[in-house]
């Protein structure tokens, strides 16, 4: 799958305010979309939402959501990031499909990194929305373009490809402290939201995929990953 593709005009500058917001019903095909934010919900009952929408071969630098609804979207090949990445924070996903290559975006469960409290509230808050959908993401076509731990995300919810995708689960995780590497980053993660699981994906291309690819199937068989 093709990590460049060319893109042909922008969108940029939309920021959409408070929340109870909705966009959606349209398709963006090779264009790029950068300094696009979806701001701060207000509170725990209240996110803006994008739905029936469709991404394809689209560059992408510097956006942000906080605390949206994602349901019914399709994302297809996307790169971008480089030293300003796009991030998603305390998002909610439903019927979300990733395929091809998946570069420069980033999935945290904190909603608010500077208020841990509002953030660990948010996030049951999402987890309670959860158990009345039906899958959240679909990922066993993408390939992604770092190591990218799922944050906040059911792993039961995550459609994968377990060639290259895993499941750490907190058990694990609290076995794995003791490493200095990428794996005790994704325990670390796991056990500050004290969710029981999450998804984590390998990514990158040639040697480095190669290589992480090899220490993932390590751990998993040494009981460490699912």
């Amino acid at each position: 799958m093709p990590s460049y593709f060319p893109v042909d005009g922008e969108v940029s500058g939309l920021n959409v305010r408070g929340a109870r917001s909705e966009i959606g019903n349209c398709s963006l095909r090779s264009i790029a979309f950068h300094n696009n934010h979806i701001g701060y919900p207000f509170s725990l009952n209240e996110r803006s939402v994008i739905r029936d929408v469709s991404i394809h071969k689209c560059a992408h630098w510097a956006c942000s959501a906080y605390g949206t609804l994602f349901e019914d979207v399709s994302v297809a090949d996307i790169r971008g990031g480089g030293r300003a990445m796009s991030f998603l924070w305390g998002c909610v996903f439903s019927r979300v499909t990733l395929r091809g290559w998946i570069s420069g975006v980033l999935v945290r469960w904190q909603v608010d990194s500077n208020d841990l409290e509002f953030s660990k509230r948010f996030l049951a808050k999402n987890l309670a929305i959860y158990r009345s959908i039906e899958w959240a993401l679909d990922i066993t076509q993408a390939q992604f373009s770092f190591v990218e731990c799922l944050y906040g995300v059911p792993s039961h919810l995550v459609r994968i490809n377990p060639d290259r995708h895993f499941v750490l689960t907190r058990s694990s995780a609290e076995r794995m402290l003791q490493r200095s590497d990428v794996w005790k980053i994704c325990a670390d993660g796991l056990l500050e939201t004290n969710m029981e699981s999450v998804v984590v994906v390998v990514g990158g291309r040639g040697a480095k995929l190669k290589e992480g690819l090899a220490s993932a199937l390590k751990l998993r068989e040494e009981g460490l990953f699912v």
